[in-house]
């Protein structure tokens, strides 16, 4: 799971921020990765994590939440809304 989460440079506990890696290419608006989020989503469901804040109400993915990884994996890049079960 920690492979389609963005990765974290920095972070200090006392201020409370975090500064992570920057990902450049943006997330497609095809077909073809519209199943692969539906995967990854159903892949975290099924894990106990609920991911908020990816799709909008009408089931589009929120891009400016999303990015690819150079070999195409699809990384969240704001998850501090995933909730547990």
């Amino acid at each position: 799971m920690r492979k389609h989460l963005g990765r974290i440079k920095k972070f200090h506990r006392k201020y409370s921020w975090i500064k992570m890696v920057k990902y450049w290419r943006r997330f497609p608006r095809s077909k073809k990765y519209r199943k692969k989020l539906k995967k990854t989503i159903a892949y975290f469901r099924k894990r106990g994590i609920m991911p908020d804040d990816v799709l909008t109400r009408k089931g589009k993915p929120k891009l400016c939440n999303l990015r690819l990884k150079r070999k195409g994996k699809i990384v969240f890049i704001d998850y501090a809304n995933f909730k547990r079960k």
